[in-house]
């Protein structure tokens, strides 16, 4: 959810690939006999769709899908996990598609997955920055380009550190590209369903 959503990637928005991305995961878990549910979340978390399987629960969740639209706006990750927490009865794997936001949002970020695990397993399916990544990663030439390299390993770092942090409380961390969004989840929740940590 939330306003890096709306970016584009290849023509396509990364709301287009969470979209596909959800509808693939939804299919595979119904196929393995899981329920699923879903919601959207950005200022605030809507009412979503409860979890369920079947031929008709997938034609819902498409449905709802099909509806989201990307918007520029603040990512309320501590309203999603009051949400989920009020909603969630059972432990369950709680699937986020997103962008890990930078400083000012990492702190409501750190508090959503407290209030999340242990009792649930929160799984973020996070899109890797590769620019920011080369250019943390680039010799500078000159004056300009050390001052971006100096700013991309800064946010590289505070990026790293978040995810160990995310790790340390309780959730798990896949960095992917937003084309790759669907088959990591599946692979994700595949690992997790063979290891049997729900």
């Amino acid at each position: 959810g939330g306003h890096d959503m709306a970016a584009r990637v290849e023509q396509i928005t990364r709301l287009d690939h969470a979209v596909n991305a959800s509808v693939l995961i939804s299919y595979i878990c119904n196929r393995m006999e899981d329920k699923t549910g879903i919601v959207s979340f950005d200022v605030g978390v809507d009412k979503g769709l409860p979890t369920g399987r079947g031929a008709s629960h997938l034609r819902a969740i498409t449905a709802y899908v099909t509806d989201l639209e990307a918007a520029y706006r603040h990512t309320d990750y501590l309203a999603l996990a009051a949400s989920l927490r009020r909603r969630l009865h059972h432990r369950t794997l709680i699937l986020i598609l997103t962008v890990l936001p930078e400083r000012e949002e990492r702190h409501d970020l750190l508090r959503a997955v407290t209030m999340l695990a242990p009792q649930h397993l929160p799984l973020f399916v996070a899109l890797t920055d590769r620019d920011l990544r080369a250019q943390a990663s680039l010799l500078p030439a000159d004056r300009n380009e050390l001052s971006r390299t100096l700013v991309a390993r800064d946010l590289w770092l505070g990026r790293a550190e978040l995810i160990r942090e995310l790790r340390a409380r309780g959730g798990m961390v896949l960095e992917t590209t937003a084309e790759d969004w669907g088959v990591d989840s599946v692979n994700a929740y595949i690992e997790i369903k063979r290891r049997q940590m729900l």
